[in-house]
């Protein structure tokens, strides 16, 4: 039962002696216990992988009628929700919470979107929609976590959550709020505001 409740969990094992239970994520169809017969104490279970989404969303498309949103930016972060990103998110929501308070702020909401396979510890603290992400197995770790942002942001942007502001601000987990952005920067459809990151240009 505790496997069932984790999107991620493939493989169970059990010590009925200690009373051990580990939940694993095993890439393989089939995969084959480590060891068996009588002398091994442990028992174990392979649950099948699930498909499709795990949390579902009231889309724009679903709104009949859709009155244009207000003028005001919404600030979107990005995160694999591992420790490190869940601290800086901490403290960039703080400096958005208190920016966001300052009188005539264009910052009007915040959305957290987290892309792994279950909710983490920042689900209550921080607003956040969780989308389900390719690659399962980083939600323990992967060599390119951040593969799944675009599709996640793609998700997002379909939701009626994307609807709240007239304009979108992407951060990331790293940055932070030293003041409410100016309303200059709420710039007419086509045009946008960005800093340039020279160092990642492709080659």
């Amino acid at each position: 039962e505790s496997c069932a409740k984790i999107r991620s969990c493939t493989v169970w094992v059990w010590n009925p002696s200690s009373h051990e239970c580990w939940l694993k994520t095993d890439e393989k169809d089939k995969p084959k216990p480590v060891a068996e017969g009588a002398h091994v104490p442990w028992t174990s279970g392979v649950l099948p992988k699930r498909s499709g989404p795990s949390v579902k969303y009231r889309l724009a498309s679903d709104v009949p009628r859709p009155t244009p949103p207000p003028k005001c930016l919404h600030t979107v972060l990005t995160s694999s929700g591992n420790a490190y990103m869940n601290w800086q998110t901490r403290v960039m929501y703080r400096t958005y919470l208190k920016h966001a308070a300052e009188p005539g702020s264009i910052l009007k909401a915040f959305t957290r979107i987290l892309h792994r396979g279950k909710d983490d510890e920042l689900m209550f603290e921080v607003p956040t929609m969780r989308f389900d992400p390719n690659q399962g197995k980083c939600d323990q770790w992967c060599e390119y976590p951040v593969a799944d942002r675009s599709l996640a942001v793609a998700q997002w942007s379909r939701t009626t959550d994307s609807m709240r502001c007239s304009h979108v601000m992407m951060v990331e987990t790293d940055y932070i709020y030293v003041k409410s952005p100016s309303p200059n920067i709420l710039t007419p459809p086509g045009k946008a505001v960005g800093f340039e990151y020279s160092y990642i240009y492709p080659q």
